[in-house]
């Protein structure tokens, strides 16, 4: 049960977790919202336990990068896949799951590839850090500057950039996509990898897709349970 605040008059009001996410709304909302920091958006990122509505639009943003469904002889859409992945994994009802959710987000604002300031924590457990005696500031320092190297090269490519990957083409989401493979970052290498991961599964589990690569089938037919 979250924790709730109480109202002015002393009884139970709203609770912490819908509180935060008003005030968020409520920032987001006001005059000039486009122009604030990345810290802030960042923040709001992670802050947030979002709704399916909020991060579906990246998922299938997320499969069509990863699968050809471009391809006429492709027999599977991106929305097709991005079903498949919530029916297999339970995005939405299982709570092991919500730092995928808020990974989602944060990975739509494609200027946020500059900014590792949330990534941090995590970064630092998965680098071993305590047990090799980095220094995090340093760590942090030097990961930052390598990755606006890379978007600063993204960017470049794009006179008009774009700020969020759902609005990509597939073409320039594929290459946004790509950039998480090579961040200095090892989360989002492990974001990138995890994402490809389950895009695989998903669409090569489903029936439909097996004459499209080749795949005739297990060997052994399935048993009823």
């Amino acid at each position: 049960m979250p924790a709730r605040i109480a109202d002015i008059a002393g009884h139970a009001g709203i609770s912490r977790r819908v509180f935060l996410q008003c005030c968020a709304a409520v920032a987001l909302a006001a005059p000039g919202c486009a122009t604030l920091g990345l810290a802030t958006r960042s923040a709001y990122t992670f802050l947030n336990d979002p709704p399916l509505e909020a991060y579906r639009p990246v998922l299938d943003a997320l499969m069509a990068a990863v699968l050809p469904c471009e391809h006429k002889d492709f027999p599977l859409s991106a929305s097709d896949a991005a079903a498949r992945v919530l029916t297999l994994f339970q995005l939405e009802t299982d709570s092991r799951f919500a730092a995928v959710q808020k990974m989602l987000l944060y990975f739509n604002d494609t200027d946020l590839f500059t900014y590792g300031l949330p990534l941090v924590a995590d970064e630092l457990i998965a680098a071993d850090a305590r047990e090799h005696g980095v220094e995090s500031k340093a760590l942090l320092a030097r990961q930052e500057a390598s990755d606006r190297r890379l978007y600063a090269a993204f960017v470049a490519q794009d006179p008009a950039p774009i700020k969020t990957f759902t609005g990509l083409s597939v073409e320039r989401r594929r290459e946004y996509f790509t950039l998480w493979s090579r961040s200095d970052f090892l989360v989002r290498r492990q974001f990138y990898s995890s994402a490809r991961a389950l895009a695989m599964i998903a669409a090569y589990s489903m029936d439909d897709v097996w004459p499209a690569i080749g795949y005739g089938g297990p060997l052994l037919a399935r048993t009823q349970p």
